[in-house]
């Protein structure tokens, strides 16, 4: 009778380790899971397991898309558990190593630029503890609002809701910008009191739950609008998802740059590529046209030759800015046009 060693040291001829589970042997009759969905990859586990000797039958169960089989440079197998998002062709996550720095500002601002820029371009708030996107967005007073039933002058609760087609969520849309938010399933007042795992499960519920392709037109860019810090949500967003590069927002202050370090530092492990760095509220321009570097100076641009990335901008810390955030009304300024222009090549 063949030994589990034995069937686990040919399977990691092929395969890495961890990838098997539920390894079961009864005389000479083996099964085992596959953590994988390809198909010719569970023929030739099978076959090589039943070349051991005293094994007379195999049976291989795969457990699904938890990840893909790949090989490294040193010709080993890897298990990639990064999966393209069905419906968008290209994301980029826009971060920060703390709060209060203006980062969902800039993430919505971002994406109704790219939006009026010609892109079909979707917009997702990745902060389940604090979502910003329905006020901001203006969801939560109806304004620019659009879905299935819906008015832009409706401003009830239900006006929050996406409408579920065929067991998906169909993201409503406001600014030309195709959303979606745990805000919208929740109440306005509630907090959620999740722990880790239920956060992490409303994330994948967000970004796989939503049928993105509406139309059937793909989402040519979406924006990520993360929590702070790099915690249970940021780790899972990046190990499980291809996101194709970060965008860092700080602002100049020493102690806003010292934690998106932190932030830049796990995005280089997980081999997603730093777009650049916004330097937000970096002055303030008073009556008499001067420049009042309230938080500091030149925090962005160092950081941005530390990690030798574009420094994409210099926001000032504009009154307007704010209240158009907190008016459901946000304009773009130039500012963040010239951005999208710089981010485009790499779109």
């Amino acid at each position: 009778m063949p030994s589990k060693d034995q069937i686990t040291a040919a399977l990691e001829k092929h395969v890495p380790r961890g990838t098997v589970s539920g390894v079961v042997i009864d005389g000479g009759k083996v099964g085992f899971a596959l953590e994988s969905q390809d198909e010719g990859l569970r023929l030739v586990c099978e076959k090589a397991v039943f070349a051991i000797p005293g094994v007379e039958k195999v049976t291989a169960v795969l457990t699904g898309s938890r990840g893909q089989i790949k090989v490294d440079n040193k010709n080993t197998p890897v298990l990639d558990r990064r999966q393209s998002l069905p419906g968008v062709k290209k994301i980029i996550a826009v971060a920060a190593g703390k709060g209060g720095v203006g980062k969902s500002t800039v993430a919505v601002n971002l994406a109704i630029a790219a939006a009026a820029a010609g892109m079909k371009t979707a917009l997702v708030d990745a902060d389940i503890y604090g979502p910003s996107l329905p006020m901001m967005m203006g969801f939560a007073k109806g304004k620019g609002l659009r879905g299935k039933g819906q008015s832009s002058l409706d401003p009830s609760p239900l006006a929050l809701r996406p409408e579920l087609v065929d067991g998906k969520m169909i993201p409503l849309e406001a600014h030309g910008v195709a959303c979606n938010s745990i805000g919208f399933l929740i109440d306005e007042a509630s907090a959620a009191i999740w722990r880790g795992p239920m956060a992490t499960k409303a994330i994948h519920q967000l970004l796989l739950g939503t049928k993105w392709d509406t139309n059937n037109q793909e989402i040519d860019i979406m924006f990520l609008d993360l929590p702070p810090g790099t915690g249970d949500i940021q780790l899972t967003l990046a190990q499980n998802y291809k996101i194709d590069g970060a965008v860092l927002v700080t602002t100049p202050q020493d102690v806003a740059v010292a934690d998106v370090r932190k932030a830049a530092q796990m995005f280089a492990r997980v081999n997603i590529p730093i777009f650049g760095i916004v330097e937000n509220m970096s002055y303030f321009v008073d009556g008499s046209g001067n420049k009042n570097h309230i938080f500091g100076q030149g925090g962005g641009e160092k950081l941005a030759s530390e990690l030798k990335t574009p420094l994409l901008a210099q926001i000032p810390l504009d009154p307007v800015l704010r209240q158009n955030g907190d008016s459901g009304t946000p304009r773009v300024g130039e500012v963040f046009e010239e951005i999208i222009k710089e981010l485009t090549p790499r779109i």
